[in-house]
């Protein structure tokens, strides 16, 4: 296996979720001085009611990195083309006949969620976000045939040009377009992402014709029962994102679902670029899987390890720089987007230390665990979410989401650590308790500083001398870690290109 590849697929990665991140950034706090919160959570509603189709996927994306990893291991490129192609027309085909079906239904439900004095607007990028969702799906097979073949990079770079795209876009047709160019903009975005996975696909596996038009019956029998895990997944996560907005615009509103919206999103960028790597093991897992399996559970460890080391010290300081963020992006401190920004925060970290696990379940091929966490999570996301709002209103919805998280994340860590004989010790490896606990005290103690300090200074001005506080803090326990020269040692392969112990 190409080592270097897999750091320069996680390197790639970084810099996907860090121009993500800034594009998100800039483009909220545009949307919010044009088309305002309001309109902002009526999109982020629409876009969660379309994306219940893709109940109608079938998983078939998910398949594809694991068997496009598999034929490519065996040598057998013929068969990993045709897995590429009978996923995309099969999802082409299926979801476009559900979406055509269900467009009133759609309407019905998008009418019952949105005020009346929105529903216009909602309406008017239904169309819009319908189409994107369609060719975003099909994108998404592309994508993960370029995981499939350790090319994480192109898969990388196709969407942070896609994000810019979208960003243009916005910025054009917005001002003169209103919920209309927010609608077009996306669809663009989706075609871009669509041509530029194909294009960059056709270029690394030999026999893929100009246009996908291959459906193999042996192919799709051999990712169907694969894929029928990733579909049970997907019907869990409907119970997730999209009903957490439904019941925040019905105990809230759909301005609360506009602050959840840009809380979760913020949140997410900054799980992303953690995850990013290790989502990098999956095919990674694979190979290993086919040629010795005995090396799964090292690799894990190793994943794990790097995870919490980077995870403790980054959602410490988010948590330090929540309320300048509110500042800086919506123009003043808002008590919505701190508070769910709280929540979500630890709900989120939980998600984020057990990804290591998810996606080693992942690359193995079994997903039962992982599937049963993502029901767990969907399944207590309604129930309680519903309790919960009925009691807190729209701040019990989203306290339900981060005990859903927490509770369906613990699935797939607890028995991954069962099966290979880990000891649960190692949750908390011994190399960072004392880092650990640094980042718990001064991240606690400098959110207190803040909130006794902001009333006479500068938010702003606070935040930085708490931030730096934090850093000299933590900065040395860091820099002493094994972690740290791992990592170091991993950059300067992928930057010489030469793996550690060896040469490229």
């Amino acid at each position: 296996m190409d080592k270097p590849n897999v750091f320069r697929n996680a390197i790639m990665a970084t810099i996907q979720v860090t121009v993500a991140g800034l594009v998100m950034l800039a483009m909220y706090r545009f949307l919010l001085g044009t088309i305002g919160i309001d309109k902002i959570g009526v999109w982020s509603l629409v876009l969660a009611t379309t994306s219940m189709t893709r109940i109608s996927e079938l998983g078939f994306s998910g398949s594809v990195v694991k068997f496009a990893a598999k034929h490519l291991a065996l040598q057998e490129e013929k068969q990993a083309a045709e897995v590429i192609e009978t996923a995309a027309i099969s999802v082409a085909v299926i979801l476009g006949f559900f979406l055509s079906g269900l467009y009133p239904a759609l309407a019905f439900l998008v009418g019952n969620l949105v005020p009346a004095n929105l529903l216009a607007d909602a309406l008017v990028v239904l169309p819009y976000a319908v189409v994107s969702l369609w060719l975003l799906v099909i994108a998404s097979v592309f994508l993960a045939g370029l995981d499939g073949i350790q090319r994480a990079d192109l898969r990388g770079l196709i969407i942070v040009l896609g994000q810019l795209v979208y960003l243009c876009m916005v910025y054009w047709l917005v001002p003169t377009n209103d919920m209309k160019g927010l609608g077009i903009s996306h669809m663009a975005q989706a075609a871009f992402g669509l041509v530029a996975a194909w294009v960059a696909l056709r270029g690394k596996i030999s026999g893929l014709g100009a246009f996908p038009c291959r459906w193999s019956s042996t192919a799709f029998r051999e990712m169907f029962g694969y894929a029928i895990n990733f579909q049970i997944n997907g019907i869990a996560q409907l119970l997730f994102e999209p009903t957490t907005k439904a019941l925040l615009s019905r105990f809230g509103g759909v301005s609360w679902v506009g602050y959840y919206e840009m809380a979760n999103r913020m949140i997410m960028q900054v799980r992303s670029l953690l995850v990013a790597a290790n989502q990098v093991a999956v095919p990674v897992v694979a190979y290993l899987l086919e040629k010795d399996s005995s090396r799964v559970s090292a690799a894990y460890k190793r994943c794990y390890e790097v995870m919490w080391y980077l995870s403790v010290p980054v959602y410490s300081l988010l948590l330090l720089f929540i309320p300048t963020i509110s500042d800086l992006w919506i123009g003043r401190y808002e008590t919505l987007f701190v508070s769910f920004s709280f929540i979500l925060l630890a709900g989120w970290f939980f998600n984020t230390v057990t990804a290591p696990a998810y996606f080693s379940y992942a690359g193995i091929g079994r997903l039962r665990w992982n599937t049963m966490a993502h029901l767990l999570m969907g399944t207590l996301n309604v129930l309680l979410g519903y309790l919960l709002g009925t009691l807190m209103n729209g701040f019990g919805v989203v306290i339900a989401t981060a005990c859903a998280l927490v509770a369906g994340s613990i699935i797939p860590i607890a028995a991954f650590h069962r099966e290979y004989k880990i000891s649960l010790r190692d949750l908390l490896p011994k190399e960072s308790r004392t880092m650990t606990f640094a980042c718990l005290a001064a991240s606690t103690g400098g959110l207190l500083v803040f909130y006794r300090m902001r009333e006479t200074a500068s938010s702003t001005a606070v935040s930085l001398v708490v931030a730096a506080t934090f850093l000299l803090a933590v900065g040395p326990l860091m820099w002493q870690h094994k972690m740290r020269s791992f990592l170091t040692a991993g950059i300067w392969a992928f930057c010489m290109r030469k793996v550690p112990g060896g040469s490229n």
